[in-house]
């Protein structure tokens, strides 16, 4: 039986309300999006777009990216794209300081300038080195407190805007329905989609509200699929009735409360486009039959990155023009620029409805622009900004929010004596910032003691190490705190012990929060975004271990 005792219950309640930030009044729809239709026709955009070629409005649609770590040739090679009207640049893996100079180099070369992104679901840390490690998706989805998930968004918008970046390809709305899923798993908030969507829609408007857009991807849904879309296309035999009740209702949400931007994803679904091997970011029926027309989603839409083979691989020439003749409004990641730029002006050409449907994508650009005008690179004081100390207390709160117990057989004054590790240096290491009195005890080099104790499992144990020193432990004086996937949970039996708790990351700081939990700083407060073998999505009890004294 679980025994919780009012105390324990209420000291729980009193964490999880110290770690909500609150706002003072209801939420404003117009502080967080964009009025499109208003925004769009300003004598400003129509002065601009009056001035423009078919060539320039072409260009607009077409972003290009900066690869990692860029040479001087490849940084000059995307000069002249944007010199050439490229309307937006995508980041990769870099520094804070290095991409601020480069936002602010780029958009002194060309009127209008480029709008620039990143892929940050993770914030800044997923691309740029040295900064706040926020955390995963699904970490996320375990935590009840969405408003805490806005403050993160709020927070990420901060680092991106000193950086100079004015849209996150972020958040990932995807259900993840297959355990087995080979490139989205933990970057999705789980299997429910009404937390998937609740988790997303708090991200976006917190980025939104600090005036950087937010585009959710990967549409129609990449949740249950079996092959990687960077390598290959994968096809999704779902009904449309499947995709309305799981995979849809997360871009259903995002649209309905304003998100700016939505990305397609490479993925054949023959329910809504029966063209074999047409992805759908390549399918009117997606892009307008379903996203705008059904799902009424009015704002932009962008290609996932155009040299993935999900899209390479599917035979269709000219996939970027093409991409923009099917309905969305931006092609990023360009293979090849000005081919791409030559084809579609090419096109508009010969087609009077195509020219006009991208004077209405310039349009919005020269809106979403203007929205995100604030966003001003700061090139000398952007590491400290990025590197605050409230953004790390920030993301700890978050990780201790996302705490779960799955279940509890202690008594309510069980204390742990010993925190017991597999090697793991960074345990002992947090266990002395924490001022810790209970023991540390590396059990690759002796059994563990007698007495209560609480056991730090990686998802980087071996199963069969596991399993040797799980027969030695007094199982109902052990409490098994787990760090990792916890779709690898089914490599290791777990049944019997005194209690079973888990983070979702085998990182620095979700092993603090397992550190402050067994030693009773935080009570367990999240519940499971995703089933395995034993537990179930929505699984999580509410408890705390007695404190142990800390050191003075």
């Amino acid at each position: 039986m679980n025994r919780l005792t009012t105390l324990t219950l209420l000291s729980c309640l009193a964490a999880s309300a110290c770690n909500c930030v609150g706002t003072a009044n209801a939420d404003n729809h117009e502080t967080y999006t964009i009025n499109w239709a208003e925004a769009m026709h300003t004598q400003a955009i129509d002065s601009a777009l009056a001035r423009m070629t078919p060539r320039d409005k072409a260009a607009q649609l077409m972003w290009v990216t900066l690869p990692a770590h860029p040479t001087a040739k490849a940084i000059d090679a995307v000069a002249a794209q944007v010199k050439a009207g490229a309307g937006g640049v995508l980041f990769m893996q870099s520094t804070p300081t290095e991409v601020a100079r480069l936002t602010e180099k780029l958009s002194a070369l060309h009127d209008p300038s480029p709008i620039f992104a990143i892929d940050g679901e993770t914030g800044l840390s997923m691309r740029l080195s040295a900064t706040v490690p926020f955390p995963k998706m699904m970490t996320l989805g375990a935590i009840s407190d969405k408003k805490l998930v806005e403050q993160m968004g709020e927070e990420i918008a901060v680092h991106l805007k000193a950086c100079g970046i004015n849209v996150n390809f972020a958040p990932v709305a995807d259900v993840n329905t297959n355990p087995l899923n080979p490139v989205i798993g933990q970057r999705s908030a789980g299997e429910q989609p009404d937390n998937a969507a609740s988790t997303a829609t708090a991200i976006a408007k917190g980025m939104q509200k600090n005036h950087v857009a937010a585009v959710a991807k990967h549409f129609p849904g990449h949740g249950n699929s079996n092959t990687d879309s960077h390598l290959d296309l994968p096809v999704l035999r779902h009904t449309y009735a499947r995709m309305d009740t799981i995979d849809l209702v997360p871009f259903r949400q995002l649209a309905d409360a304003g998100i700016i931007g939505i990305m397609t994803a490479h993925l054949s679904v023959p329910g809504i486009e029966p063209q074999t091997r047409r992805p759908a970011s390549l399918s009117a029926n997606a892009i307008n039959g379903l996203l705008r027309d059904t799902i009424g989603f009015n704002g932009l839409i962008f290609t996932d990155a155009m040299n993935m083979q999900g899209v390479r691989k599917s035979g269709i020439a000219n996939a970027e023009a093409e991409a923009i003749r099917s309905g969305n409004d931006v092609a990023e990641f360009v293979v090849n620029f000005a081919a791409a730029v030559d084809t579609l002006c090419a096109w508009a050409a010969s087609n009077d409805s195509l020219a006009k449907a991208i004077d209405t994508k310039v349009r919005k650009l020269m809106a979403l622009r203007q929205w995100c005008s604030n966003a001003k690179p700061r090139p000398a004081a952007v590491d400290s900004i990025v590197n605050n100390a409230g953004a790390y207390d920030l993301c700890q709160r978050l990780f201790d929010a996302s705490v779960t117990t799955l279940y509890s057989r202690h008594a309510d004054d069980f204390a742990c004596t010993t925190i017991c590790h597999f090697g793991d240096t960074e345990i002992d290491s947090i266990a002395k910032a924490e001022r810790c009195r209970a023991e540390i005890c590396n059990l690759n080099i002796r059994t563990a003691p007698d007495g209560n104790i609480a056991v730090v499992l990686t998802d980087k144990v071996p199963a069969g190490k596991w399993k040797q020193t799980a027969a030695a432990l007094d199982k109902s004086k052990t409490a098994v705190v787990y760090c990792g996937n916890p779709y690898k949970l089914k490599r290791y039996d777990l049944e019997g012990f005194g209690s079973l708790t888990l983070a979702y990351e085998n990182t620095a700081m979700a092993k603090r929060s397992l550190v402050r939990f067994v030693t009773g700083m935080i009570c367990s407060a999240g519940v499971m975004p995703v089933s395995t073998s034993a537990f179930k999505a929505g699984d999580g009890i509410r408890i705390s271990l007695a404190p142990h004294d800390t050191q003075e």
